[in-house]
């Protein structure tokens, strides 16, 4: 009797103490919330800002599963922080559709109120002619400032989407800086020498295949982004063999990116063979690291740059 009072004293303990602990929140994830159920709410949200709506829900419902999942919570407000921003860009959307309506029925005042007078221009009633005309200019008052209401709710929700695509472009360097990219003259460039390749050979050592699994997942959550894929080795054995060595690297890790699901069309090969040594090939551990591939990514419109078109030209000449 007494083994089964202290079982029911711990099993109840137990309970107390896993109850006591509070539960994670996120004060970027309900301002994100209240925004997206603000601009929900409003009358003809789905017409006038139904994409920002659409994103803005999306990415609020990754913020909570990634809250939910136990992610971190710099995830989570990353997150968070992207649906305000598309839903207060949709308020400012749906704001200046209000303007341009208060507008269009300032005009349709203005021209009631020009038909009124006449009227009363033919009735040959001045005063009354005078009346109308004091109206009128009060609703052209009217629609003046209606309409740079309208204007500047457009500049705001210009500079909201501007700001939004800063951000969006401020989010992809991150991720890129976690698959271990680093800014160079290139551009951003990852460079995957995790022992990646035996001297004289281009076939994948296993060490190489988480990295290209974070590289394929980077690429297939951004299809628009592009990668140049350069093959270099170390400085044993003559030029011509490494030449060729190098293109077969570059090649061996584009199959890899295909096996995982990468279209073609984000990636480009070139061979630089043992042109361009990140440290001296005096040293074995030197010519290790010498064995590598640099994944190369472009600017937002899939654009490279000059330096890293001119090493390509450098190699077909």
């Amino acid at each position: 009797m007494r083994n089964s009072s202290s079982l029911v004293l711990i099993v109840a303990a137990a309970l107390i103490a896993g109850c006591a602990t509070p539960p994670r929140r996120s004060p970027e994830l309900a301002r994100a919330r209240n925004a997206v159920e603000t601009l929900s709410s409003q009358p003809r949200a789905e017409e006038n800002a139904g994409s920002d709506l659409n994103v803005a829900r999306r990415q609020l419902h990754q913020a909570e599963d990634a809250l939910r999942h136990g992610r971190s919570m710099r995830d989570v407000n990353q997150l968070a922080y992207l649906a305000l921003r598309h839903a207060e860009a949709g308020q400012a959307r749906v704001e200046a559709a209000q303007s341009q309506a208060q507008v269009a029925r300032a005009s349709q005042q203005r021209d009631r109120l020009l038909l009124e007078a006449k009227k009363r221009e033919a009735m040959s009633a001045q005063q009354q002619a005078q009346s109308a005309r004091q109206q009128v200019q009060s609703a052209r008052k009217q629609a003046r400032s209606a309409r740079d209401e309208a204007q500047q709710a457009r500049a705001q929700a210009q500079a909201a989407q501007q700001q939004l695509a800063s951000e969006r472009q401020q989010f992809k360097r991150l991720e890129k800086q976690r698959l271990g990219a680093h800014q160079t003259d290139q551009g951003m460039v990852m460079t995957l020498s995790n022992v990646l390749f035996s001297t004289g050979k281009s076939t994948l050592q296993p060490g190489a295949h988480l990295q290209l699994e974070r590289l394929a997942s980077y690429l297939k959550d951004h299809p628009k982004q592009r990668v140049l894929i350069e093959g270099n080795t170390d400085s044993s054995g003559a030029a011509a063999f490494n030449q060729k060595l190098s293109a077969a690297r570059a090649q061996a890790v584009a199959q890899s990116l295909e096996l995982h699901g990468v279209k073609s069309s984000q990636y480009r090969t070139i061979g630089l063979g043992e042109a361009y040594p990140v440290v001296s090939n005096d040293t074995a551990a030197g010519r290790q690291q010498n064995r590598r591939v640099d994944v190369v990514f472009s600017n937002a419109s899939g654009q490279f740059s000059e330096t890293a078109l001119s090493r390509k030209s450098a190699i077909q000449r």
